[in-house]
């Protein structure tokens, strides 16, 4: 499981500054489906936790590019320290 001891580290090293603290607490989650279940995409993301994926969506400015944009930093970032 994803502790909060583990997604500080990942913070610490994957650079999250330029989000909001919302925006950051958004991540904090889905870092937590990226870790248990690998990489995914928004649409996954909506079968797995609707709720999350709207917040998601709307907490990234209605973007979902830049939504996306940031699962797959992340993703990627998270899948090659594991």
């Amino acid at each position: 499981p994803l502790t909060d001891q583990k997604y500080a580290a990942i913070v610490a090293t994957y650079s999250l500054h330029h989000l909001t603290d919302e925006q950051k607490e958004i991540m904090r989650q889905i870092a937590v489906y990226v870790v248990n279940e690998g990489a995914f995409s928004l649409p996954e993301l909506n079968s797995f936790d609707t709720d999350l994926w709207r917040r998601g969506i709307t907490g990234f400015g209605n973007n979902p590019k830049a939504l996306t944009s940031e699962i797959q930093q992340l993703s990627r970032f998270i899948l090659k320290v594991a």
